[in-house]
């Protein structure tokens, strides 16, 4: 069922029950006051008559009927007697018999002082009167011709009112639901224009601050984050091919090469040393690639455990001495007090010894004399690490892109490498809730500053 017409239903269900239920309260107080009138009626009639008879002695039974035919007029079907305590009729004002007086209403009337019931079509009322001759119970009923009539035709004018009522109603909110959902409409045919081709298009917003305009505020939001991952999902693949592809090409040509003719021993080893020297390269950049695939996990996900960074500063210079036995990094520690104590952070281990020791790396490939100065200081909450190197710098229209997969500055492009490093620390940073940020001065030298919080949970 459309949503135009779900809210066309609960609206016409709505208001056609309260116009239902105004219709019946009026109907209802409508009968009721009918039925106070004629009770007053009845009751001025049979004080009249109770006073003619009680309190007149020359008034007869005859005379009584003529007065009340002239002067008190006769109402519907009208019938009044009188009656002895002991119940026993003593005069009727008319010899047609309209209804019978029960013993138990004579009862009521004799208890209560004065009685109104329905009996059949008739209403009936009756009280007690003392007069000079003594005291009697009088009776006065009728049927009300004229108020029953108009309460049949308030009644069919209520029932074409509701009904009308509930088809006006049900046609006007059929109307103004689809005025009502007109702009939703409209966000739903822009919304469906959007296609890998066309990541550009956004909502119209409008001038207004209602709903549906933050509504289309956060689609559009939405629209820029699935824009920018497209775009960089496409460069990474992209770029990831190349990378892939130029090791491979060298490797499938070094081969074909090699199988051409027959060649020597020594020949065949230097080919087999430089087939592998690719194949390294390759599985360098697999691993890579992996891992950064590893940090697009949320910090939920993320596995995590208590890190002594001390430990893992250690680790990441006796790794990296390991494998090149020129570089240099000096680490100094600020602000530690107990280093048992202050030492540790809340994270993946694995990755955050990857984080540092790309840039461990990175800093001694280009300082000039292969060092790296490292400073860990410690606060109450976080912790900061700086990562210094004297080398050839960042021009600064490329820090902007410093970050981003396979980019490689114009001064780096001499030395190895292949532009995933620090987009990887990046990721790895912000999967742990921290903040890398970066200084830089050509030829000078650059410093990395990492923040990383003691819990990021």
């Amino acid at each position: 069922m459309q949503l135009r017409t779900r809210l066309t239903i609960i609206f016409t269900l709505i208001a056609g029950l309260i116009l239902f239920i105004c219709s019946i309260t009026i109907y209802v107080f409508s009968a009721r006051y009918r039925a106070d009138e004629f009770e007053e009626r009845l009751h001025k009639k049979l004080t009249a008559t109770a006073r003619l008879y009680a309190d007149i002695d020359e008034v007869d039974a005859r005379l009584l009927r003529i007065i009340q035919q002239q002067e008190l007029g006769i109402l519907p079907n009208e019938q009044i007697t009188v009656h002895s305590l002991r119940g026993k009729e003593l005069y009727r004002s008319d010899e047609i018999h309209y209804f019978d007086v029960q013993p138990q209403f004579l009862l009521q009337v004799k208890q209560n002082g004065e009685h109104f019931e329905q009996v059949g079509m008739f209403e009936v009322y009756g009280r007690i009167y003392s007069g000079k001759s003594g005291t009697f119970i009088f009776v006065a009923g009728g049927y009300d011709k004229f108020g029953f009539s108009k309460q049949r035709n308030l009644r069919h004018i209520l029932v074409v009112v509701t009904l009308g009522g509930i088809l006006i109603l049900a046609l006007g909110g059929w109307i103004y639901a689809g005025r009502a959902l007109k702009p939703i409409d409209s966000l739903i045919s822009q919304a469906s224009a959007m296609t890998p081709e066309k990541l550009n298009v956004r909502l119209e917003v409008g001038e207004t601050q209602d709903e549906l305009s933050r509504l289309a505020r956060v689609f559009n939001q939405l629209f820029d984050r699935i824009e920018v991952a497209f775009k960089a999902q496409k460069t990474f693949v992209a770029n990831a091919s190349h990378e892939l592809r130029t090791p491979l090409t060298i490797i499938s040509g070094q081969l074909e090469v090699l199988l051409m003719k027959e060649r020597t021993n020594a020949e065949y080893k230097v080919s087999a040393e430089s087939i592998l020297e690719d194949i390294r390269r390759l599985n360098t950049i697999s691993n890579r690639l992996l891992l950064l695939a590893q940090t697009e996990k949320s910090p939920e996900e993320l596995p995590a455990s208590e890190v002594r960074l001390d430990e893992l500063l250690w680790s990441v210079k006796s790794e990296l001495r390991k494998s090149k036995p020129n570089y240099r990094i000096n680490i100094r520690f600020l602000g530690v007090d107990d280093l048992n104590e202050t030492m540790s952070v809340w994270g993946n281990a694995q990755l955050l010894e990857t984080a540092f020791l790309n840039l461990a790396d990175n800093a001694c490939k280009f300082s000039k004399d292969n060092s790296c100065d490292v400073e860990l200081e410690f606060a109450e909450h976080q912790v900061f690490l700086r990562f210094r190197d004297n080398g050839i710098g960042i021009l600064p229209q490329e820090m902007e892109f410093l970050f981003q997969p396979f980019f490689r500055s114009s001064k780096a492009v001499q030395f190895p490498g292949h532009g995933l490093g620090l987009a990887m620390v990046k990721k790895i940073i912000d999967v742990h809730r921290g903040e890398l940020s970066v200084e830089s001065r050509a030829n000078e030298g650059t410093t990395f500053l990492v923040n990383l919080k003691r819990k990021f949970r």
